[in-house]
């Protein structure tokens, strides 16, 4: 009989230890971080999922530097406020403009501010991934993003508007904090959630959150507020902006949600057998593919190919379509003029898109209701610990450039045999 291994696999790891800050909070929850963190995933230079030694929970952590200049020479994880974007805007309680702590905003667990230009933003970590890949997973797969979803982004995204125009009342005139401008909303900045079930038997309609996700409106980086000093303002979507406006967010709120409506059709570089699928004489021909959709593409022909979306979500989302728009960039001429209002996507989108969502959700349902309109097949595995390549001779300096630290260590992590294996997950109906 072949020996029980306790221990089945071992790789080398980083850790970064905790160092005290020169903040004074009295609102976080420092136990997260008194044992320190290990190291799990570098997204890309300043940002990273570390993994809590003391309670084992993945965390975003994003790292901010304070520097001189205007906002439009920083860089995206450079700041020139007396405080960075994302903690004047968030969920902690002394932010300038304080996020509800709870979805559509991201959770600020804690922050450190270990010199006086360096802050350490440590953000919940959101399982299922970005809208974009969302998007990228239903392309591949050839299958219309169902029309469920497309409503529930449509609420979640809304709410997050209505918030940050016009508070908790949704009442500009009612509103304590000043308005705050997204100016980021894309759909590499969406997380999706799918919140861990509870004890108990799975109900016979399905597991409803699997169908109805968290959505969760991150990276409030180039955010601004109103009256900000325009010096300050970072670049955006738009970078030749002087002043935050409001058709930024509307705009592309529109682009998010029209996105969603499209990702079934393919680009034509990858659709010869259909010749209807070309898109010659304009300028966003998508060759640039998801740099040119949504605005390509007209909502009127998203219904040529497959099921069909229901007239209420096309008619409703052609409101953000506009003259021109597959030959002209929004920001130019009076192009913005011709998108809805704020007023319009908090006070008639938003309570249109909440009816057809409770049109989905009110009421009982049959067995299996909510695993036939289940989108969790679509969330990405957890991510592994960083794995330490000895053979990269500039490791050292890479890791110091991507952790924005020197101190950490490496270290050995060691993992138990896995005794259960689960098939890939597909479609729903696959």
């Amino acid at each position: 009989m072949p020996p029980t291994w306790k221990r089945a696999y071992a790789h080398e790891g980083v850790f970064i230890p905790y160092v005290e800050g020169q903040e004074e909070d009295y609102h976080s929850d420092y136990s997260i971080a008194q044992d320190g963190f290990l190291l799990v995933q570098i997204m890309r230079k300043g940002l990273l999922v570390v993994q809590s030694v003391n309670n084992g929970m993945l965390y975003f952590l994003k790292t901010l530097r304070k520097v001189g200049g205007t906002g439009v020479e920083a860089g995206h994880y450079e700041f020139t406020y007396d405080e960075p974007p994302d903690f004047r805007v968030s969920t902690h309680p002394d932010a300038i403009a304080t996020l509800p702590d709870q979805p559509p905003f991201p959770h600020l667990a804690l922050y450190q501010r270990p010199s006086d230009r360096r802050w350490d933003l440590y953000f919940q970590y959101y399982n299922g991934g970005t809208i974009e890949a969302f998007i990228e997973r239903y392309y591949r797969e050839r299958t219309k993003i169902p029309e469920h979803f497309i409503w529930h982004v449509t609420v979640e995204l809304c709410r997050a508007i209505a918030f940050l125009y016009y508070g908790d009342s949704f009442n500009v005139n009612a509103r304590d904090d000043p308005v705050v401008y997204h100016r980021d909303i894309h759909p590499s900045n969406i997380l999706i959630h799918y919140p861990p079930r509870g004890r108990g038997r799975v109900p016979t309609a399905g597991n409803k959150s699997n169908a109805f996700p968290q959505i969760i409106l991150c990276d409030f980086g180039e955010s601004a507020l109103q009256g900000d000093d325009p010096n300050d303002l970072k670049p955006g979507q738009f970078e030749e902006e002087d002043e935050p406006a409001d058709f930024e967010d509307v705009y592309q709120l529109g682009c998010v949600l029209r996105s969603l409506c499209m990702a079934h059709i393919l680009f034509p570089n990858e659709d010869e057998a259909d010749p209807n699928n070309n898109i010659p004489g304009q300028l966003k021909d998508e060759t640039q593919e998801w740099n040119h959709r949504p605005d390509s593409r007209r909502l009127a022909n998203v219904n040529l190919v497959g099921p069909a979306y229901s007239n209420t979500l096309i008619n409703a989302l052609r409101n953000f379509e506009w003259p021109g728009q597959e030959n002209n960039l929004i920001e130019e001429d009076n192009n913005r003029d011709h998108q809805p209002s704020v007023q319009w996507v908090v006070y008639t989108l938003l309570p249109l898109a909440r009816g057809q969502v409770r049109a989905y959700t009110e009421g009982p349902h049959l067995a299996g209701y909510y695993d036939a309109m289940d989108v969790s097949w679509t969330k990405p595995f957890e991510p592994m610990p960083y794995v330490v390549d000895r053979a990269n001779d500039n490791l050292e300096a890479d890791l110091r450039r991507d952790i924005q630290r020197h101190d950490f260590e490496f270290c050995g992590m060691e993992y138990p045999l896995p005794n259960t294996t689960r098939p890939l997950p597909e479609p729903p109906g696959e």
